[in-house]
């Protein structure tokens, strides 16, 4: 009995800490002590192990951190980037791009810009493209007949993106609308001239941009 004894405390060494044998009397497998906080149950068939579903504070992480309901970062509300330096009009049927950054999540309805030349015959279009060239927010086509601070609705908003790399995105078919922008501000891509475009409107995909760090970037917050 003794070297059967001996045979079981060796083979406590190869199965998880949590199972325990007791060897004190009347043999066979007891139950563990958890400390309830962190993880429930005594590991008896009727009370199992189990990790308890995490607390967040609410404010800054939601989610229990179980499958059916993940740890998550609560987005932010608003995003902004750039100051009033100058303003240009790109061309008709082309893309203004302007690569920015997202640190966090955002969850937004608007993208709000400044304008300089309106237009009120003419279409445009504003929106967002991930930096893999996937179009995930925009206004649809509409004129531009005010000038100053605009705001734009988004379609199907509000709309949630995580952290990352994103393009801000502007065309038209009148090639007269101008916006402003920052001169002396990084950005990880810009180009006045990407793409095309046909009424007004921002196509669905464009060819993913290479990084190229540039040094004017679009005065535009999304909220």
């Amino acid at each position: 009995m003794r070297g059967f004894a001996t045979l079981l405390q060796s083979f406590s060494a190869l199965i998880p800490g949590w199972l325990v044998f007791n060897m004190g009397g009347g043999g066979g497998i007891s139950t563990v002590h958890t400390d309830g906080v962190t993880i429930q149950g005594d590991g008896s068939i009727a009370t199992p192990i189990a990790l308890l579903d995490a607390m967040t504070d609410g404010s800054t992480l939601e989610g229990a951190g179980i499958a059916a309901n993940k740890l998550r970062v609560i987005p932010s509300s608003f995003y902004e980037q750039g100051f009033i330096q100058g303003n240009f009009a790109p061309s008709a049927n082309v893309i203004w791009l302007n690569g920015f950054n997202l640190l966090g999540p955002l969850t937004f309805s608007n993208i709000t810009i400044v304008v300089q030349d309106t237009d009120a015959s003419n279409l445009y279009d504003v929106g967002i493209y991930t930096a893999a060239g996937a179009l995930v927010a925009h206004a649809g086509a509409q004129t531009i007949p005010a000038g100053s601070v605009q705001t734009f609705s988004m379609i199907g908003a509000p709309i949630t993106l995580p952290q990352g790399r994103y393009l801000f995105a502007f065309t038209g078919d009148g090639g007269i609308v101008s916006i402003y922008y920052t001169a002396n501000m990084l950005t990880w891509f810009e180009n006045v001239s990407y793409g095309a475009s046909a009424g007004g409107v921002l196509p669905n995909t464009i060819a993913a941009p290479t990084p190229n760090p540039n040094n004017t970037a679009v005065c535009f917050c999304m909220f």
